[in-house]
């Protein structure tokens, strides 16, 4: 998007606003709030008998033992506080109608404003450009599709075992662990009503999601940089071999990726223009990324903070436009968001959000201690099977990038600092250590900025920088996805392998009485490939048992491995010594085991 400032600009102060059919008809937002909070509180009217028959309905044991009447009274009265919050945001609507119908109008009036300034971004883009991202989307393809066909890995199995297989009204309440990406298991549950269960379906989302990365990457870099380094971010992001990962796993850390960059883009675009459907879409993706995962708050602080400093050194008509429009994208996207999660906050309580033990803040002394070595993972993952000297590039890259922002930057503020300053104090506030794929986010912001310090390089050459950068990006991809598919990173690390194997082999083997104990990462994987082949779940981690097997990954083979995964199955009665490898598929190993 790159719109003409000045004469945008211009418009938008000078042209009256005007009434339109869609203001009119404002009194809908309060009639939704009405319609939500009046069948939130009739909800909260079903009788238990009535509830507890459809929630052992849907249980995978038909027992639901967590289902009992505190419970039950629990969620009547969460439902019934969510209705009548809903209904005093109605009623507050009311006297508000003008405020309302006055930001509807302004949205509708500059929203073809908003498509215009799209539409010129996608017709001045060269033609080289379009022919290299083309490529380096055939490219991107090229490297995912195969790994669609993936074994299921331990995570994707449980978010579909637990929440996708499920009825939405299950699959978007249910919240017993942040696994539970909601947005992405919406459209895992669509996609498996559509196609049935079967792991390239399963993945879809997120593989479409992994490939709109491309160009949103490209579109990320012409709203922030000068340079001709879009081709060149594109490409980075079609070949890394942790995007990759990502695309073809049915999680939802590549939808907040996406969702983050295209934050940037029309951030960045209201920035300049100050167009206020670009701050009402700036609001709908923050709702969607919350909706997605918690973490969004994040990146969506991160370009608040830069919203905030860009507007600090605008003029007084531009900073009170910025700060405005920020104000209606985080009011209103809070509002959305909270809608979203009304029925996880219904079912599941407030706390599953705010207070489960992955959010729960760390002691002072621990945080300190642990915060510093977690990036060691993390700066590991984000250069997996990238060549050294090509990451010591892409430092030198980002460095440039902030060295020389003023001249080459379209914004006064560098988007990492405020991205860099608002983590680090969330952080702090939060005093939480993440996994390294919490900071997925991050990584295509980083391939975006450290393209645009290396496009520099080519800027002596403008007349053939556009051409020397698509020429740069297609090698740069070719080089990592090959690099990629020798080390066969993405499949080795991927603990699925062999589970469908085991199931077939344990279909056959398995007689009445039997126990097959898989714990400790392998329960899921275990349950969806024996669900899959029609294997009798009754048999896994059966307690007793004739015949006792226990599916390990090679490299727990250790007595005190064994005894610890023992100890967590609540198998006692078995002893670790008498471990007998019965047979082996792919990254697993079956055993079987003699009692003490």
């Amino acid at each position: 998007m790159q719109p003409q400032p000045t004469t945008l600009g211009a418009r938008q102060t000078t042209r009256p606003p005007r009434p339109s059919l869609l203001s009119r008809a404002w009194f809908v937002l309060p009639a939704v709030l009405i319609v939500i909070g009046t069948a939130a509180i009739a909800a909260s009217s079903i009788s238990y008998d009535v509830l507890a028959v459809r929630v052992r309905a849907v249980s995978l044991s038909g027992q639901a033992a967590f289902f009992n009447a505190s419970f039950f009274h629990a969620i009547q009265f969460r439902l019934r506080v969510i209705g009548i919050a809903n209904l005093l945001l109605a009623l507050i609507a009311l006297p508000l109608r003008k405020i309302i119908r006055r930001m509807i109008d302004r949205v509708q009036s500059d929203l073809p404003l908003l498509l215009s300034d799209l539409k010129a971004a996608v017709t001045s883009t060269s033609i080289i450009d379009k022919l290299g991202l083309l490529v380096l989307l055939l490219i991107a393809f090229w490297l995912r599709f195969k790994l669609l066909f993936s074994p299921m890995r331990s995570d994707e199995a449980y978010s579909f075992i637990e929440y996708a297989s499920h009825p939405f009204y299950v699959a978007l309440s249910f919240y017993n662990s942040p696994n539970n990406h909601l947005f992405h298991t919406f459209l895992m549950r669509c996609v498996y009503l559509i196609f049935g269960n079967h792991p390239w379906a399963l993945r879809l989302p997120a593989f479409v999601f992994g490939l709109a990365l491309v160009p949103a990457a490209y579109l990320a870099s012409r709203c922030l940089y000068k340079t001709s380094s879009g081709l060149l971010a594109a490409g980075l992001v079609a070949a890394s071999s942790p995007l990759i990962d990502y695309s073809t796993n049915a999680r939802g850390y590549i939808i907040l990726c996406l969702i983050t960059l295209l934050s940037i883009c029309v951030a960045a675009h209201a920035l300049r223009t100050r167009n206020w459907a670009s701050w009402f879409l700036l609001a709908i993706l923050a709702a969607l990324g919350f909706y997605t995962n918690p973490i969004m708050l994040y990146p969506f602080g991160g370009i608040a903070l830069w919203i905030v400093l860009e507007s600090l050194c605008s003029a007084a008509p531009a900073r009170f436009a910025a700060i405005a429009g920020l104000c209606f994208a985080s009011i209103l996207g809070a509002i959305l968001t909270l809608e979203l999660y009304s029925p996880v906050f219904a079912v599941s309580g407030p706390s599953a959000i705010t207070a489960n033990t992955w959010v729960k803040p760390a002691r002072w002394a621990a945080f300190l201690r642990d915060l510093p070595p977690s990036f060691a993972p993390t700066w590991k993952q984000w250069n997996t099977d990238m060549p050294h000297i090509l990451t010591w590039i892409l430092v030198a890259g980002f460095i440039a990038a902030l060295i020389f922002h003023r001249r080459y930057g379209r914004q006064r503020v560098a988007l990492p600092v405020a991205m860099v300053a608002g983590s680090l104090a969330l952080i702090l506030l939060q005093r939480v250590v993440f996994f390294e794929r919490l900071w997925l986010f991050a990584l295509p912001i980083y391939f975006v900025v450290a393209s645009a310090g290396i496009a520099l390089a080519f800027e002596p050459l403008r007349a053939r920088s556009a051409y020397m950068a698509a020429v740069a990006a297609i090698a740069i991809a070719l080089a990592m996805g090959l690099t990629g598919l020798r080390s066969q990173s993405v499949y080795r690390n991927n603990e699925g392998r062999g589970f469908e194997q085991l199931a077939l082999y344990l279909k056959s083997e398995l007689k009445p009485g039997d126990s097959v104990i898989a714990v400790m990462g392998c329960e899921a994987a275990a349950q969806y490939y024996f669900q899959m082949h029609h294997v009798p779940l009754s048999y896994l981690n059966a307690p007793g048992g004739n015949r006792v097997l226990m599916v390990v990954i090679p490299f727990a083979v250790n007595e005190s491995n064994m005894q610890m995964m023992l100890a967590y199955a609540k198998r006692t009665d078995l002893d670790p010594k008498s471990a007998r490898l019965v047979n082996t598929f792919d990254s697993l190993q079956l055993y079987e085991m003699a009692r003490q």
